[in-house]
């Protein structure tokens, strides 16, 4: 390695980003070792992101650079709002996109974003390691070039054994110094050195590296004469030809035709259903696997229309491929409905509200197939924006008080005060929602008073309670969605 280059790994920029790990490591382990964890996950997400920016080049790419910026900083003041697992884990992919964002070769392709994110994913953990072994490589070439060894062991162990003998033996004989030693704390200062905090700071200070200093290796793309110009025999291209396709159309067409005029009859229309069979079981039981079949039907349709091929280019089959995705998109619709409808018979729940999102994701994405072939757009254009609609859906949900919502929504909706439907589920209130469910439940104490289940839900919202007042008075486990949930509660004004 030519003694230029070696100088050039270790300047100012190098110096800077140990510094900077280092200091993420400390702040990691000060905020969350073995504390309740608050918002400061937001702080550190703000540090990091500061840390990742000041390190950062952009390279032509300032504006895709501060727009995942402003993401990232948006997700970091919802974590300092309210933590969550589900803001985390998109903080966590927006932070690497961000890092990532000068390696990439392309921003318009979300496949490839995918795949160089979970390659960094797994892979960028050991770039701490990879960059130790250059920068020892590095120190013996330095050392050898100028003709001298700087060797700890040979120059530091001699002196520190010989001067740790020294004072064991003026301890011995000076009792001053004995009463100096005992008042050190050494179980305190092992605590420091435990194998739980010393495993915990190397993570911090792997993902910190990977993300201060990201390297990776692209996926080598074939040269245009190395491309095969022959496509292959497949077995997609046997089952899939023009009177196949057509034949399949008319028949998924009349099928779907009779499942949607039953979820007329029965959905939209309110008809009796048979005997023995209640609304609830009928709309739970077919709300996942219609969702199920509206999926299969959109990779049927992607697979049978693709861009530039010969069926796409034959109107019969565009037409009924327009009625089909049509009627997938009210199968969708009757799923929605059926969801709604068991939640009112029941109640609400987080994993409900994730269906009824998912459904809604799946329409859109129909909706965008029929885009895709009106306008004559790739695969890839609708794969970015379904992965669009997807990351928006996700980044304003951190933002939303879905515990909250689902609390007031099934203490107002319970037998109890609609004198139909499910009794109030207290224990999924205080175990699943958690002190966003304090509101409704004072509200249902003070308009609800000789109800039978007042006692349970005071004692709900006393548990609740305590555990707010704990979080209050914890500077890491504090958050900005309680402060505000405990000053509401608190204030002579607060209206139920």
């Amino acid at each position: 390695m030519h003694y230029a280059n070696i100088q050039k790994r270790f300047s100012f920029k190098t110096s800077f980003k140990l510094a900077s790990c280092a200091g993420l490591v400390a702040l990691g382990d000060f905020l969350f070792f073995d504390v309740p964890v608050g918002w400061t996950l937001g702080l550190f997400g703000l540090v990091l992101l500061l840390a990742v920016r000041c390190h950062s080049n952009p390279m032509g790419r300032r504006r895709a650079t501060d727009i995942a910026t402003l993401a990232t900083l948006g997700l970091s003041l919802a974590l300092i709002e309210m933590p969550t697992v589900e803001t985390l884990v998109l903080y966590s992919f927006s932070i690497m996109t961000l890092a990532l964002l000068p390696k990439l070769s392309r921003l318009d392709d979300a496949r490839m974003l995918a795949r160089s994110l979970l390659r960094y994913l797994f892979r960028g953990w050991i770039r701490l390691l990879m960059d130790g072994l250059m920068i020892s490589h590095v120190l013996k070439r330095l050392q050898k070039r100028n003709g001298r060894k700087r060797s700890f062991v040979r120059h530091w162990l001699l002196p520190c054994v010989m001067s740790g003998i020294f004072v064991l033996l003026f301890a011995k004989a000076n009792p001053i110094i004995t009463q100096w030693l005992d008042k050190i704390e050494w179980y305190g200062l092992m605590q420091y050195l435990s194998f739980s905090r010393i495993c915990f700071a190397t993570a911090i200070a792997l993902s910190s590296w990977a993300l201060i200093r990201p390297k990776f290796k692209h996926p080598l793309k074939k040269a245009p004469s190395e491309l095969k110009t022959k496509q292959p025999f497949t077995l997609t291209a046997l089952l899939f030809n023009e009177r196949s396709i057509t034949t399949s159309l008319l028949l998924f067409n009349g099928l779907f035709l009779v499942q949607n005029l039953m979820d007329v009859a029965f959905l939209w229309s309110g008809t009796a259903l048979p005997e023995g069979m209640t609304y609830a079981s009928y709309a739970h039981q077919g709300a996942y696997p219609l969702i199920a079949t509206a999926l299969l039907a959109a990779a049927f349709v992607l697979i049978a229309l693709k861009p530039g091929s010969a069926t796409e280019q034959v109107s019969v089959i565009r037409n009924l491929v327009f009625a089909w995705v049509g009627q997938n998109i009210f199968l969708v619709l009757s799923s929605i409905i059926r969801t709604v409808g068991y939640i009112e018979e029941y109640s609400l729940t987080y994993l409900r509200v994730a269906a009824l999102i998912w459904m809604v994701l799946v329409a859109l994405g129909l909706v965008l197939i029929i885009a895709r072939i009106r306008l004559r757009k790739t695969n890839l254009w609708l794969i970015n924006a379904n992965s669009m609609a997807m990351v928006a859906t996700l980044y304003l949900c951190c933002f939303i008080n879905v515990g909250g919502f689902i609390a007031w929504h099934n203490v107002t909706h319970a037998s109890e005060v609609t004198q139909h439907g499910t009794p109030l589920d207290v224990g999924y209130l205080t175990r699943s929602i958690g002190v966003e469910a304090i509101p409704a439940l004072l509200w249902f104490e003070h308009h609800y008073p000789h109800s039978g289940k007042l006692h349970a839900v005071q004692d709900a919202r006393q548990s609740l309670a305590a555990e707010l007042d704990d979080s209050m008075n914890d500077w890491r486990r504090w958050n900005f969605r309680e402060f505000r949930i405990a000053r509401a509660i608190a204030s002579p004004t607060y209206r139920y």
